[in-house]
């Protein structure tokens, strides 16, 4: 159509008429999976229609409400019970389009409208209606039931005259296999037709993909398949059917996969506290309206004020250099390199899946090592790897199928309980198909990935808030009572009870399924899979196919029934009706109003809504900052905006905003709550569901389980999905602390201080991947004071036995295999602590936000004091520091304990710096030092220290933590033996004990020296690691001189123990560290075995530091003075 100039106009709107999209089934989509072919098509479709008539200018039909119902559980407003007292949450639902209910049937539950003319029906042979397309459905009962006895979809088609997305039946299907050689069969890769595809040959490695076939000159999508994998859906259904049987009691407790008892592990991990939040969780305090401690508040401010100093100077090319990051690489072909590169924990961190029977260290050659090293990048490199590889997979439309199992699996259990096993099979295939399709169909009609639908928790379906509403979380400020800032072990342990059992009632009510805005997301959980399209996919199409997006009418109810206004802040899709709006762009240059396009008099005003003539969202003409004068039409956001600021605390009115990102800003992991896999409605939960799905997910994703497949690097990936939120989450925070003024004011869920401390409900996390204690049998050490492994056997007999659930399997183990070559069969849990390590480190693998704005930040410029001590322990070889506690029974008699509790700290100090003022340390944002107070009525758990994670505490520790103009921590690490060359003796005014302490090897007959230097400028309560260590090892060398001595030992004969072999001096000394002599030959000799051997290990130890200070280049320090000297 052109004007008399030969210039194209365009069509009105209401001129134009529809051209259908029209779908076929291909020939392999199976009999049970019509049905929901034609409900994801419907979905799109009533979205269409709907934007079709908005913009003829006809009404959209509104549905009366409707009563919950019991039939079906996949179906439209099944009924939500109180998990324990069956009591119904939702008895009515807000009413919608059916997309098998004629138009007759369908006009009785129509409060306002006519009905969508489009429905599915039975057909013969010339397309004429025959029946319902529900009389297809097969008998349920029949325990017999296969994929033929749903035959009669294939003789469905969708008619009327209103279908937009259309889907019809494929010529050649199951039905009639025999005929297809002489049908004309519309085929895969015909760019005639568009499929829903279900690709069902053997290896297909996707979920979901959608094929785009486009104009190579103009970029215009042609055609497009939305295609399945029908191997990885079969996977995801048979975990999902495994996880089903086993609590639905349909399995008995049986060796499971690789000899392990699955329902004892899900059990057994009930039984492990995670750190407890800091004192108030700020977002569930903003929803509560519970108020803010200011001394906590106060001491996120200090905190993030101090990170951001350091951060400025670590920012951009000048941060790159004011690191040591590459000092890794100096360990290349040394001697270090080549003691921790061995071994089968060596070789399953390094990603090698398979290795020769016969091979030893002395058989690794220099390609090897490269890949297993990672002192050349292997570990860095692996994570680049996946991440890469992640993005790819997305930016071509394709789903990467993943499980993850919680007590929502039971809702889906309860809701098909009274099911034939069958059914529930054919069920639960059609929900993930569904699903699975519903988000590739999405990408052929224009949409990207939306990976912040689980983080949008003001647009989640209807059942998130019925549910959230019922069960709330408890708030920690209600178990805090001892009035000390955080949560004592007891308080620890309430609060967590109280959670858990939210939890438990939230997940199983079915809380999950509901918590996301778009399916255009990837989910955690399989069980977020099934229910179709968000309100976020329906607005996208609406705004992308018509310009009109949602709003608010804050006089309706969600189920349209009239109501006075609600405050803003409470608005929800249950609560408050949504309604279309004219979107539009605005720019154009004008006049008076009547210029404007979508003005009340404009040229397409008849395209303006009846919400834009309510609210006055219409165009005007007017003056909108940048345009120098001119007058230009306004943009519908800026005036939203307006309305907003001058419409009080009960708008009528409330444009819906969305939180969006797509494939490349998710891979930027610039921008939190933008990744894949993660789900919750706050940065905190998010977090929470993050540890969770990674403690769920060790039975399935560290034993081979007889998958051919099965690979460390596979591991890697995985371990990446559950920790790329998590590092996304902490460089955020510092890039928008430092970028964004207003951020630091921005309160509730996804506001600073829910960031803040999901930062360092990170930090404990990673904390804990160091700390997860062995699978075994516990005996307490009373000299060591603490629980120490005596067995990697759980015996039922012992003190304490830790089971699989509660404990993990350090070590990886290779598998013998028939031809020689052995195949990892298990990956330790060395393996996570490796990558703890890494991430509670590194700096430079945080998002990218470009060369000029990434910070070379980690954990110890935001949490010094929690660092510090954490490696301390890991370093020095103290548990105490910072291994689990154990909780156990009130009846128990110590130290047995038979039902034991792990206990993870929390770390978080808050703010324990030095105020310039005083020049003492802060006591009011100052949170106790967990192990000396806050845990110290706990016992110590000793998981199991290694050689191999103490060099690697110290390696990892060395190249990241020092920084150009802070290198406190270096010289706190900083070992050197007296009369080397770089070791420079004490002068005559520093005093042993204070300033240095010596340490004289009796067995090496050198004297070890470490200076108790300076801690962080600015930082109260650090203790030189070095100076810990040295003096640990000279005060238990001493002890072990003064047993022997107590002994006798220098005396002919064999004399009993006198106290008085010992001078006053001596003895007093001893007091002075607190140790009591034994009284028997027996308990003597037990404590001498037990000092020497740690004084060997920390000689042993500090022999290595000394080696990997050199092979970085680290010199001796500075000497401490003090002040009066």
């Amino acid at each position: 159509m052109r004007d008399a100039t030969g210039r194209r106009l365009t069509i009105p709107y209401a001129e134009r008429q529809v051209r259908p999209v029209v779908w076929y089934t291909s020939t392999e989509v199976p009999a049970h999976l019509v049905k929901p072919s034609y409900e994801l098509v419907g979905q799109w479709n009533e979205t269409l229609m709907a934007t079709v008539r908005q913009l003829r200018g006809q009404t959209v039909p509104e549905y009366l409400p409707v009563s919950c119902q019991t039939e079906d559980p996949g179906g439209a407003c099944f009924c939500q019970n109180h998990p324990d007292t069956g009591e119904v949450l939702n008895p009515t639902c807000a009413g919608g389009y059916d997309p098998f209910e004629p138009p007759d049937q369908a006009r009785s539950r129509i409060s306002s409208g006519e009905p969508f003319d489009c429905y599915v029906a039975t057909v013969d042979a010339d397309g004429n209606v025959m029946g319902s397309a529900l009389d297809n459905e097969p008998d349920y009962n029949d325990f017999g039931l296969t994929d033929a006895d749903y035959n009669g979809w294939y003789r469905t088609a969708m008619v009327g005259s209103e279908c937009v997305n259309v889907l019809r039946i494929n010529t050649c299907n199951r039905a009639n296999l025999d005929e297809h050689a002489a049908l004309d069969c519309q085929e895969r890769g015909d760019i005639r037709f568009k499929l829903l595809s279900f690709v069902d040959q053997p290896g297909t490695p996707f979920l979901g993909v959608a094929q785009l076939r486009g104009d190579p000159l103009t970029g215009q999508i042609i055609t497009g398949d939305a295609n399945i994998g029908g191997p990885a859906m079969d996977s995801q259904r048979t975990r999902a059917m495994e996880v089903y049987d086993l609590i639905n009691g349909n399995l008995t407790d049986q060796e499971y996969y690789t000899g392990e008892d699955v329902r004892a592990y899900l059990n057994a991990i009930e039984h492990v506290e995670l750190p407890a939040p800091p004192r108030i969780d700020f977002s569930a305090a903003s929803r509560e309206g519970f108020a803010v401690d200011p001394n906590v508040r106060a001491g996120i401010a200090g905190v993030m004020s101090r990170a951001a100093e350091r951060a400025e100077l670590l920012q951009g090319v000048e941060g790159r250099a004011a690191v040591f990051i590459d000092r890794g690489r100096e360990l290349a072909g040394t001697d270090i390199e080549r003691r921790l590169v061995s071994g089968m924990n060596a070789l399953s961190i390094g990603g090698m899946d398979a290795a020769p029977e016969t091979m030893s260290p002395d058989s690794l050659n220099d390609a090897m090592i490269d890949r297993i090293s990672p002192f050349r990048g292997a570990l860095e490199e692996q994570l680049y790897q996946t991440r890469d590889f992640e993005l790819r997979m997305g930016l071509s439309n394709m789903i990467m199928p993943n499980e993850f199992t919680d007590n929502s699996v039971l809702s889906f259990v309860n809701e098909h309980r009274d099911w034939t096993r069958v059914r529930v099979e054919f069920e639960l295939d059609r929900r993930l198909y569904r699903d699975t399709q519903v988000h590739e169909m999405g990408h052929c009609m224009g949409l990207r990935h939306d990976f912040s639908g689980t983080a949008d928790p003001a647009n989640y379906y209807d059942g998130y808030y019925t549910i959230n509403e019922r069960f709330p979380f408890p708030d920690p400020n209600d178990f805090n009572t001892d009035g000390t800032p955080g949560l004592s072990p007891a308080e620890q342990t309430d609060f967590e009870d109280a959670y858990e059992a939210a939890r438990r009632l939230r997940e199983l009510a079915g809380i999950d399924q509901w918590a996301n805005s778009s399916v255009m997301d990837y989910t955690p959980e399989w069980y977020m899979r099934i229910n179709g399209a968000g309100y976020h996919d329906f607005m996208a199409i609406s705004y992308g196919y018509g310009d009109i997006v949602d709003i608010y009418d804050n006089s309706r109810a969600g189920d349209g029934t009239g109501r006075a206004a609600l405050p803003l802040g409470s608005l929800t899709p249950v609560n408050t009706m949504r309604v279309g709006i004219k979107w539009y762009h605005g720019g154009e240059t004008c006049s008076v109003d009547a210029d404007c396009p979508y003005s009340t008099g404009g040229s397409r005003a008849n395209e303006l809504l009846p919400a834009n003539m309510s609210s006055g969202l219409t165009q005007t003409c007017g003056s909108f900052g940048r345009t120098d004068g001119l007058t230009t039409c306004s943009n519908f956001d800026v005036d939203s905006a307006a309305m907003l600021e001058s419409a009080g605390a009960a708008p009528a009115w409330v444009p819906v905003e969305y939180f969006y990102c797509e494939d490349i800003r998710s891979s930027t992991r610039s921008l939190p709550g933008c990744s894949i896999f993660d789900a919750g409605d706050s940065f905190r939960e998010i977090v929470r569901t993050q540890t969770q799905a990674y403690e769920r997910g060790y039975i399935f994703n560290n034993f081979r389980r007889y998958r051919r497949l099965f690979s460390t690097f596979g591991y890697g990936g995985r371990l990446t999905r559950y920790i790329d939120p998590l590092l996304s989450l902490y460089q955020n925070l510092i890039y928008r602390y430092a970028s964004d003024p207003e951020f630091r004011t921005q309160e509730g869920p996804f506001g600073f201080e829910d960031e803040f401390l999901a930062t360092a409900d990170t930090m404990n996390f990673f904390a804990r991947l160091l700390s997860q204690p062995s699978i075994g049998s516990y005996e307490y050490d009373a000299a060591w004071d603490r629980y120490e492994v005596v067995s990697f056997d759980a015996r039922p007999d012992a003190q304490i036995s830790i089971p699989f659930g509660q404990g993990r399997y350090l070590n990886s183990i290779y598998q013998t295999g028939l031809t020689g070559i052995n195949r990892v069969e298990r990956i330790g849990s060395i393996y996570d602590a490796i990558y703890g390590m890494l991430f509670l480190t590194a700096r430079g693998i945080g998002p990218f936000y470009g060369p000029d704005v990434a910070f070379f930040t980690n954990f110890t410029d935001i949490f010094p004091n929690e660092i510090q001590q954490i490696f301390t322990g890991m370093i020095a070889g103290r548990p105490e520091d910072y291994m689990p506690r154990i909780e156990c029974e009130s009846g128990d008699v110590f130290p047995n304990c038979s039902q034991p509790r792990v206990v993870f700290m929390d770390f978080y100090r808050g703010d324990c710096s030095i105020d310039p003022a005083t020049g003492d340390p802060r006591t009011a944002t100052c949170r106790p030092n967990p192990s000396e107070v806050t845990y110290r009525d706990l016992e110590v758990l000793n998981g199991g220290t290694r050689f191999f994670l103490q060099s690697y505490a110290a390696i990892f520790a060395l190249q990241n933590f020092p920084i150009y103009f802070d290198t406190s921590f270096q010289n706190q690490m900083f070992i050197c033996v007296e009369g080397q060359g770089e070791c420079f003796a004490p002068d005559g005014a520093a005093v042993e004990g204070v300033d240095y302490v010596r340490h004289t090897s009796r067995r090496f007959g050198k004297n070890f020296l470490a200076w108790q230097v300076e801690s962080t400028d600015g930082v109260a309560g650090q203790t030189s690691i070095a100076f810990t260590m040295v003096s640990e090892a000279a005060d238990s060398d001493f002890i072990v001189r003064m047993l022997q001595r107590y002994r006798g030992d220098h005396l002919p004969g064999d004399p009993p123990p006198d106290i008085n072999n010992l001078t006053a001096e001596q003895r007093a000394r001893l007091t002075a560290l607190g140790y009591d002599l034994p009284t028997s030959g027996t308990e003597i000799q037990f404590e001498i075995d037990r000092l020497e051997g740690r004084v060997n290990s920390l000689e042993s130890f500090m022999f290595f530091v000394i080696q990997l200070e050199q092979a970085y280049g680290i010199t001796f320090p500075q000497p401490y003075r003090r002040p009066e000297i």
